[in-house]
């Protein structure tokens, strides 16, 4: 009956998204659909990994999502400092995108993509190029792609 109740405290006290932040601000939530695979099959699903891993700092898929050439460039502890700052300095994120074309030339792809950021609560549309390459049987980005 107390996991319940504390459970219940829990849940009404998150006014924001992740629970955290001013409740006053209206911050766009993200709408990235989660991953639907452990492998990503296609540089689609690696891009919708990749927003979501990035959002919330998940280091593991982050490094699995990076081609070894960026890991190497920019390394782990970096990434990751990059990712976590985005995610403390109220919600530097992406949070929608749309795919204009994609490009396959054997192990490298490249997507052009609309990418909705959320930047201190200020809605960014960017349209950037993203290359992928295709790495120990996964779609990894060739790029670190940040919020701008």
């Amino acid at each position: 009956m107390i996991g319940i109740f504390l459970v219940s405290v829990l849940i009404v006290g998150c006014t924001t998204p992740f629970g955290t932040g001013n409740s006053d601000q209206q911050i766009p939530v993200p709408s990235i659909p989660l991953p639907t695979t452990t492998m990503a099959p296609d540089p689609e699903e690696s891009l919708r990994e990749y927003f979501y891993a990035f959002n919330f700092v998940d280091d593991d898929a982050l490094s699995r999502l990076l081609a070894k050439e960026v890991i190497d460039t920019k390394g782990r502890a970096a990434i990751h400092n990059t990712a976590s700052a985005s995610a403390a300095r109220n919600y530097i994120s992406f949070t929608d995108y749309t795919i204009l074309s994609k490009t396959v030339e054997g192990n490298s792809a490249t997507l052009t993509v609309e990418i909705g950021e959320n930047n201190q609560g200020i809605r960014n549309i960017s349209t950037r190029s993203i290359p992928f390459v295709f790495e120990d049987g996964v779609w990894k980005l060739n790029e670190f792609v940040i919020p701008d």
